[in-house]
C-alpha cells in the first residue's frame, strides 16, 4: 500500500451476536491491495463468521453484526442492503468456500456455473461467454474441454476447488476470501491449490484474507498474520515480526505445535483444553485457563495492548 493510501478492506471493532450474546467482539483488521493477510486460529474461534460477515452471508437471522464497520473501499458493508451486496459478490469480492461439493450445484456443469457468474455480473453470454470459461479453466490448470461439461461429481476434489478458484476469478474481484481452501484434500494437492492462490493473487493483485488453523501454511504464503482467539484477534503482525518473537502466548503454544518447531520422533506438543464457547469467556483474556504463564490479573482484567512498531499483541505477560 502506498503512503496514504486507505487499505481495500478496514473492519474497524466488528461484532457479531446472537440474542445469547457476542461470538466475535472488536475484531479490528485490513488488508491492502496486492496484500495477503492470514487469519489463524484453532476451529470456533471465530474465523469463518468474521469472512462471512464481508459477504453478509452469516448463517442465521439471529446472528448479526451487531457493531463496527467493514469499509470495503470506503463503503460500509456492514450497513449494505442485499441488493448491493449481490452486485459485490463474486465480482469485486470472491469467497473461495471450505468444501466445493457442498457449493457447487450438483445438477450443473462446472462450465455453465462459471458462465452463469459472468451473465450476472459482467452480461457475457454465448461464445464470449463460453471463450471466458475456457479461459479461466486453463488458468488454474483445467483442460475447458475435457472438463467444461462435467459435473461436480465426476471431478476429484482438487479439481473441484479448481473450479470454485477459477469461479472466484471470473470477474477480477478486488479481494479474495479463501476459507480453509485446502479441507478434505491430500497433502500433495494442498500444495498445488495453495501454489495456485498464491500466484493468482500475485499476478492479479488482489487483496487477500487466507484462513486457516495451519500457521505452517501462512508462514509460507502470508506477508502479515492476524491470530484469532474465542472471538478476538488477540495478535497481528509482519510474518516475521510473529514467527521470529511472537508475544501472545497463545501465538506462542500455536507455533509449538507445528511440526518442524519439533525434533522428529518426539511427540508434538498440544494446548490443554478447548476454545470457550460463547457465554463461557472469561472478562479479562479467554486463554487464561490454557496459557502457561497465567497471572493473577487475567482472568478478571482486559488485557493491554502490547505494540512493537507494526506487531501488537494483547496480553499480560508477553512471550517475548
Amino acid at each position: 500500500m502506498m503512503a496514504g493510501e486507505a487499505p481495500l478492506l478496514d473492519i474497524q471493532h466488528l461484532r457479531i451476536e446472537t440474542a445469547v450474546g457476542p461470538i466475535v467482539e472488536d475484531v479490528c483488521l485490513t488488508v491492502s491491495r496486492g496484500e495477503m493477510v492470514g487469519l489463524v486460529g484453532e476451529s470456533g474461534c471465530g474465523k469463518t463468521l468474521t469472512a462471512l460477515s464481508i459477504l453478509g452471508l452469516l448463517p442465521e437471522q439471529s446472528v448479526r453484526i451487531g457493531g463496527g464497520r467493514i469499509l470495503f473501499k470506503g463503503d460500509d458493508l456492514a450497513g449494505c442492503d442485499e441488493r448491493r451486496m449481490t452486485a459485490l459478490r463474486g465480482s469485486r469480492i470472491a469467497m473461495i468456500f471450505q468444501e466445493p461439493m457442498t457449493s457447487l450445484n450438483p445438477v450443473m456443469t462446472v462450465g455453465s456455473q462459471i458462465a452463469e457468474v459472468l451473465a450476472i455480473h459482467r452480461g457475457q453470454r454465448g461464445r464470449a461467454a463460453e471463450a471466458r470459461v475456457a479461459e479461466l479453466l486453463a488458468m488454474v490448470g483445467l483442460s475447458a474441454g475435457a472438463q467444461m461439461h462435467r459435473y461436480p461429481f465426476q471431478l476429484s476434489g482438487g479439481q473441484r476447488q479448481r473450479v470454485m478458484i477459477a469461479m472466484a476469478l471470473a470477474c477480477g474481484p478486488d479481494l479474495l476470501i479463501a476459507d480453509e481452501p485446502t479441507t478434505a484434500l491430500d497433502v500433495t494437492v494442498q500444495a498445488q491449490i495453495l501454489e495456485l492462490i498464491a500466484r493468482m493473487q500475485a499476478e492479479l493483485g488482489m487483496g487477500c484474507i487466507l484462513v486457516t488453523h495451519d500457521l505452517g501454511v501462512v508462514a509460507e504464503m502470508c506477508g502479515r498474520i492476524a491470530v484469532m482467539y474465542a472471538g478476538r484477534i488477540v495478535e497481528t503482525g509482519p510474518a516475521e515480526a510473529l514467527f521470529g518473537a511472537p508475544m501472545h502466548r497463545y501465538t506462542r503454544a500455536l507455533i509449538d505445535t507445528i511440526p518442524a518447531s519439533n525434533e522428529p520422533g518426539r511427540t508434538l506438543p498440544a494446548i490443554p483444553g478447548m476454545v470457550p464457547p460463547p457465554g463461557a469467556r472469561a472478562r479479562g483474556c479467554s486463554f487464561f485457563d490454557r496459557c502457561s504463564a497465567v497471572t493473577a490479573r487475567c482472568r478478571d482484567e482486559a488485557p493491554p495492548l502490547v505494540r512493537r512498531g507494526d506487531h501488537v499483541a494483547s496480553c499480560w505477560n508477553p512471550a517475548s
